[in-house]
């Protein structure tokens, strides 16, 4: 999976996701779109495949950019925010570096990159779920303010 996630990650899919994720951070309302249309995208996966872990851990990476737009969390360091947003860009795009339209191996690239994050920003990752645990906010989320 690295090797896929490295390949995605140098493609002009990956790049237009980082553009766009710049656009989402400066703007909370388009923000809050992309948390809303990753939100979307998961529930139409875990509808079609059960069982899925890689989208709990989506489902965190999330809760974070959702608490950092809400200005709740801001510890989270900026380069690891501004590549979650492009993941999470990339992975509602429809046409990737693997095509979302092909049946079992559309997610591949996707699952790769989150995959990646995962390891990449554990440290960050952890320390946000440490204080979601400690937060009364981690029973309040929503993606509708």
């Amino acid at each position: 999976m690295p090797g896929l996630a490295q390949k995605v990650i140098q493609s002009v899919f990956y790049r237009k996701a980082q553009q766009r994720a710049s656009a989402y951070l400066k703007d909370r309302s388009k923000l809050l779109f992309l948390l809303q249309q990753v939100g979307r995208h998961i529930n139409t996966i875990a509808q079609k495949q059960t069982n899925v872990p890689v989208l709990d851990s989506l489902r965190t990476m999330m809760r974070m950019v959702n608490a950092y737009r809400l200005g709740t969390y801001r510890t989270v360091p900026w380069q690891t925010l501004t590549k979650i947003v492009a993941i999470l860009t990339y992975f509602v795009l429809p046409f990737d570096f693997v095509p979302d339209v092909l049946p079992v191996l559309g997610f591949t690239d996707d699952f790769a990159l989150i995959i990646w994050a995962l390891g990449s920003f554990a440290g960050d990752i952890e320390a946000f779920q440490a204080w979601e645990a400690k937060s009364s906010t981690a029973d309040s989320v929503n993606f509708t303010e």
